[in-house]
């Protein structure tokens, strides 16, 4: 009862008292009805029986009489006890009890600057406001300030604080640092209501104001149906919600989404291909749009220019960086600042290789396969960036192949367990495998060693024997290969595949009859890229762990002697194919070349963690911040937790790991990481972290369309840009009061009129009435 009436009255102790004054003309008017002892008359016998006649009307005349009295007493309590009629629309501070629960949104977008300001800034000056003005009030007023990245815990020393000067001297010193808190994160409304709802839902003794101060961007607040049920649910927890904006209108902003390449490829002195996407968040055309590259901090002489961007559209451009020397390099590509600096340039780290190794695997040395592979990859690596090593089956048993790029097997009939148990563990982890069958494979060893019910390294089953292609006729006319949309046949589809009319297959391998050849039907791992004039799978697409492997059905070579034409398998490496042949197995080790080299690149806020293996490495972790956060050097010590070494889920080597997770990875830019091994050797590697791009989409939801997705299932309060009426003194109220004053004297004069008609008058013309 008395949260009731601390909600609808700014003086609840006077309601009590006030109304108890109704009871005085009530007693008034019994004490006019207290009847004294009657003595009987004649001419008394004659007034009764004409006050019978009239006694109903005057009962009402009385009623009435007495229940405007009640009224104006009425009026006056409430007038002394200040009414409020709307709850919701109440003064900001009240003479009751009350909590201000301010949940400030510092996500990426409130980094919006227009002038001299920004979003954030505008969200503390309202914070400021709403304290300036509680110091000013009666009352105990408590104050907490959340921000919605950390919606859990509240901001040091401003937890609960009674407002008062001495809060308001406090906040006013801070301000400047909290500025600096506004993070480069996406954060969800709802989460951050949901928190608020749960730190203070067991507090029912007094009035909780929720202020949400927001820039209040569409994607957040418009396609986000979950935030109307827990703003009811906050309401339902007792909570005034009010909703509070800072950003009068959009401005425009341009957002480098996306930079990438093929990264694990990148060698010294070899160009290497960046794509870059840029999307214009704003409402305006912007005809021209020049972008900076940056190698190591220092400006490339290249000229990049995004023309004619329309709003809500991306555009892509490529470009060429060559890295002069091998090592860990940063990229950077910017473009010209906007409302929104932090998605103006993206990051991304490159390990860059003296040279990419391949290793070739050769099945049958007596013929000229890897040779063909071996020319055409590295006949000249300062071109071409690869240098490729040619091997027998058996140096797959007796090396290491983490340093291997990716591995060729060429016709290779068979293999010993060893040797294909190391082959599985390197694609497994991640290395690329190219596999090429040929006139010395066994189908029978593949089918029951490799192929291992569809689970094994080769996820293919073949037929006992291998297959002639019928020549092309008018019946069955076309080019021998038919090859899907796929990076690795952008030469050969090239001119709508012109170059496939001088690739002539004679003999291939294929699946028996009972396997479904249809992609769609079969729904395993298997992806067929390329397929032959008769419909046989050509060239497949699978992934084995964390590497991927390509099969191709037919040889690498001719697998005969070139005297003999008949018994070749095909004529890639011959003739007019000399100029596509190594084109393809360029762009085919680029393809498959292993991942791992890839440096990671994550969203701003994204946690770092960390799980090393104790035989190799320390415990001891050093960061280095980016340069746009000071540079600061975090050192960290890793934990042993019990975990599995390889993410295999077949595997069984399970060992204790050295774990350890850090989270202060707000800023974007490139984090330099140092692991000492247990020889005390130096490992550095590098990650970027990068703004989410989604954070740039600065359109905002207008009160009408906030109104409309809220529905009538709540009752907030909507206060836009600027507006502080319902922060200063001045209450909402006051209208209630004008009308409860007008009310008063209204039913003052009414009063008078009916006790005036309804008394008895003394007519002194000396005629009977």
């Amino acid at each position: 009862m008395n949260l009731w009436l601390a909600q609808h009255f700014l003086n609840p102790a006077l309601v009590g008292w006030g109304l108890l004054l109704i009871a005085v003309p009530i007693i008034i008017h019994l004490i006019n009805r207290f009847r004294f002892k009657r003595v009987k008359f004649a001419a008394m016998e004659f007034l009764l029986q004409s006050q019978k006649r009239n006694q109903r009307k005057v009962l009402i005349e009385q009623l009435l009489l007495l229940l405007t009295r009640i009224m104006i007493v009425c009026g006056i309590v409430l007038l002394i006890s200040r009414l409020i009629i709307d709850p919701k629309q109440i003064s900001l501070f009240q003479g009751a009890e009350t909590k201000h629960i301010v949940l400030l949104d510092d996500s990426g977008s409130m980094r919006d600057t227009w002038g001299d300001t920004n979003a954030f800034r505008e969200g503390l000056n309202v914070v400021k406001k709403i304290i300036s003005e509680g110091a000013r009030q009666s009352g105990k007023q408590e104050f907490t300030l959340v921000l919605l990245s950390k919606p859990e815990t509240s901001i040091s020393n401003l937890n609960e604080r009674e407002i008062n000067e001495s809060l308001l001297v406090d906040f006013t010193d801070r301000m400047p640092k909290l500025e600096t808190a506004c993070t480069y994160e996406q954060q969800s409304p709802v989460s951050g209501i949901r928190a608020i709802i749960n730190s203070f839902k067991d507090q029912q003794a007094t009035v909780k104001n929720l202020h949400l101060i927001s820039d209040f961007r569409e994607i957040d607040w418009l396609a986000q149906k979950a935030l109307v049920g827990e703003l009811k649910a906050a309401e339902e927890a007792g909570f005034n919600v009010n909703l509070v904006k800072t950003v009068k209108e959009q401005h425009q902003n341009v957002s480098i989404v996306n930079l990438e390449g093929n990264l694990e490829s990148a060698s010294a002195g070899i160009p290497l291909r960046f794509h870059v996407t840029v999307m214009n968040q704003g409402i305006s055309l912007i005809p021209s749009l020049p972008l900076s590259i940056k190698l190591n901090g220092n400006k490339l002489p290249m000229n990049v220019t995004v023309e004619n961007l329309e709003p809500g559209k991306s555009l892509s451009e490529h470009f060429d960086v060559v890295f002069d020397s091998p090592g860990l390099q940063e990229l950077t590509v910017s473009c010209p600042d906007d409302a929104l600096a932090q998605d103006n340039q993206r990051f991304v780290a490159v390990d860059v290789a003296q040279n990419n190794q391949v290793l070739i695997i050769d099945g049958n040395p007596g013929s000229n396969d890897g040779t063909y592979v071996l020319d055409a990859l590295s006949a000249d690596p300062t071109v071409t960036g690869i240098t490729a090593t040619l091997e027998n089956i058996d140096y797959l048993r007796k090396q290491p192949l983490k340093r291997y790029g990716m591995i060729y097997l060429l016709n290779v009939p068979q293999m010993p367990v060893d040797a294909y148990e190391a082959l599985k563990s390197y694609v497994t982890e991640g290395g690329g495998l190219a596999w090429f069958l040929g006139d010395k494979v066994l189908a029978s060893f593949y089918n029951e060693q490799l192929y291992e019910n569809g689970q094994g390294l080769f996820a293919v089953p073949l037929a006992p024997t291998p297959s002639v292609l019928p020549r092309a006729d008018e019946t069955n006319p076309g080019a021998d290969l038919k090859l899907a949309d796929h990076p690795v046949f952008k030469v050969l589809n090239a001119e709508n595949g012109l170059l496939l009319a001088y690739l002539e297959i004679y003999r291939y391998f294929s699946p028996p009859a009972i396997w479904e050849k249809e992609d769609r039907v079969r729904q395993d791992r298997v992806r067929t890229i390329g397929s032959f004039r008769n419909g046989q799978p050509a060239l497949l697409e699978y992934n084995f762990g964390r590497g991927k492997v390509i099969l191709s059905m037919s040889s690498v070579g001719p697998e005969a002697k070139l005297e003999t034409p008949n018994e070749r398998w095909n004529n890639w490496p011959l003739g007019e194919n000399t100029i596509t042949f190594p084109i393809f197995h360029l762009e085919l080790a680029q393809y498959l070349l292993r991942k791992d080299r890839q440096l990671p690149q994550y969203t701003s806020g994204e946690v770092l963690t960390f799980k090393l293996d104790p035989a190799t490495y320390s415990e001891n972790i050093e960061i280095r911040m980016p340069e746009a956060a000071g540079g600061r050097v975090y050192p960290l010590k890793a934990a042993l937790n019990s975990e599995p070494i390889s993410e295999n889920a077949n595997a069984t080597n399970i060992s204790p790991l050295l774990v350890e997770k850090f989270s202060q990875t707000d800023v974007p830019g490139i984090y330099r990481i140092k692991l000492t091994t247990q020889s005390q050797s130096v490992e550095e590697k590098w990650v970027a972290y990068n703004a989410p791009p989604q954070e740039g989409n600065l359109a905002i939801s207008s009160t009408e369309a906030l109104k409309k997705q809220l529905t009538t299932e709540t009752k907030v309060s909507i206060q836009e840009p600027g507006s502080f009426n319902w922060i200063e003194s001045r209450e909402a109220g006051q209208d209630v009061r004008n009308f409860l004053l007008w009310g008063i004297i209204i039913f003052l004069l009414a009063e008078q009129f009916m006790a005036y008609k309804f008394s008895y008058h003394n007519n002194n013309s000396g005629v009977p009435a």
